[in-house]
């Protein structure tokens, strides 16, 4: 009986449906020891894709019978396949280490496999496993790509004792070598690693330069903080963005100026973005001015960040111009809502017309609401609203439950928005 539910699930797992696939894959998983044995045929397989969530359930089950399958697996014929198998090893890191590490340091293998047992490995006890793939990472005579996974292991299992073994590989003349290198010094508190990090957020290769400025984030030393600030010039759009990025996590009143800057005059609507939700975060009133001109920006992200950042910011002056933008039917919805919690946080009573009207307006086919908008405005006259605005919500309800489909979502947005007003006048 339990053979042929096996063999049902399994078959399953190729359907169409992607939910039908998730159900039997977690089935499998339930039912455990007595699925091994037929995934592991499944893994030698000739379906891709069957052989992908194969190696991924055996190593949810954890059963060591699929420590040597899926360790052969890691030489399958299909990327996803040894992707999926180093990771489905890391569950079974304590057994399987050692047979890992015999493969990592056998010269004979091939350099994509002794890559990937390099990043299974990372799941491992630093104290086993560190001294082998240090000695890996700082060959210089060793293929790179074994290299590149020794190093990405190293960097999720290494202490702040070993960044002197790290800043060795920033000056590596492979840009994949020290762009790894880079996003594994980044761990906070790894001070001695700044003035490298430092050296390379001008490095020439972009992906050294954005790992940099991520690491230099994560670290959070404001010795970083010129250099950062210089590297908001960058000519690669992705660096910026991380640059900005990382001036959230390095806070300091010298980053303003250059933020204001850049959200409003970079050319990558992401990083203007960025920067409004990071002034934000640092929360000085100088971005006030500029981040309501940030509301007229062509793209509708930075007018949505735009609105967030002063309400954040508690910018009473930004009232006028967020009820503007509240009121306007053809913003989109996802600012309008933004400008609504704005409005919220500045205890703003003014927003309370525009929300009537907004849940006043009906959709071409004639739902009583607009659901994109329309939940956060009956959500914002509950909290806001008085007596006056009971009608209108009471109407409402009185439309949605004489619909053909009652919504239920919005029935009760609507019975909990009249609850509040009544509760605060009682």
């Amino acid at each position: 009986m339990t053979d042929n539910l096996v063999t049902e699930l399994i078959n399953r797992l190729a359907d169409d449906d992607n939910t039908v696939q998730e159900s039997a894959s977690d089935a499998l998983i339930e039912l455990g020891d007595e699925a091994v044995l037929p995934l592991i045929e499944v893994l030698k397989g000739s379906k891709n894709l069957l052989r992908v969530q194969a190696a991924y359930i055996l190593g949810e089950i954890g059963d060591e019978r699929a420590i040597n399958p899926l360790i052969n697996a890691l030489e399958d014929q299909d990327e996803k396949v040894r992707e999926e198998a180093a990771s489905a090893l890391g569950n079974f890191i304590d057994v399987a280490y050692k047979p890992l590490l015999n493969i990592l340091t056998n010269q004979r293998a091939k350099p994509e496999t002794r890559y990937l047992a390099a990043i299974a490995l990372r799941y491992s006890d630093a104290n086993i496993v560190f001294e082998e793939l240090r000695a890996i990472a700082l060959d210089s005579q060793e293929n790179n790509q074994v290299r590149l996974g020794a190093i990405r292991a190293l960097g999720s299992i290494a202490d702040q004792q070993n960044v002197n073994s790290f800043l060795l590989l920033l000056k590596n003349s492979d840009p994949k070598i020290r762009a790894a290198t880079a996003i594994a010094l980044g761990y906070p508190g790894w001070v001695e690693a700044v003035d490298g990090l430092i050296e390379v957020i001008s490095d020439p290769d972009s992906k050294v330069r954005k790992n940099a400025a991520l690491a230099l984030g994560r670290i959070g030393d404001k010795r970083a903080i010129e250099s950062l600030i210089k590297a908001l010039n960058d000519k690669d759009s992705v660096v910026r963005h991380r640059v900005v990025m990382a001036l959230r996590k390095v806070s300091d009143e010298r980053v303003v100026l250059p933020l204001i800057k850049t959200l409003l005059n970079d050319s990558w609507s992401q990083v203007r973005l960025q920067a409004a939700s990071t002034l934000a975060e640092i929360g000085d009133l100088r971005a006030v001015d500029p981040l309501i001109q940030a509301l007229k920006d062509e793209f509708f992200g930075v007018r949505e960040h735009a609105a967030r950042a002063l309400g954040m910011l508690g910018a009473k002056k930004a009232a006028a111009p967020l009820l503007t933008l509240l009121a306007d039917q053809n913003e989109e919805n996802l600012v309008r809502s933004n400008v609504i919690d704005a409005l919220l946080l500045l205890q703003e009573d003014r927003m309370i017309e525009p929300l009537i009207t907004i849940i006043q307006s009906n959709k071409e086919d004639n739902e009583p609401v607009d659901k994109l908008l329309g939940l956060d405005a009956i959500e914002a006259l509950g909290q806001i609203g008085g007596e006056q605005v009971l009608p209108v919500l009471l109407e409402l309800q009185q439309a949605n439950s004489s619909a053909k489909s009652e919504d239920a979502e919005l029935a009760e947005a609507i019975s909990k928005a009249v609850e509040n007003i009544r509760a605060r006048n009682a």
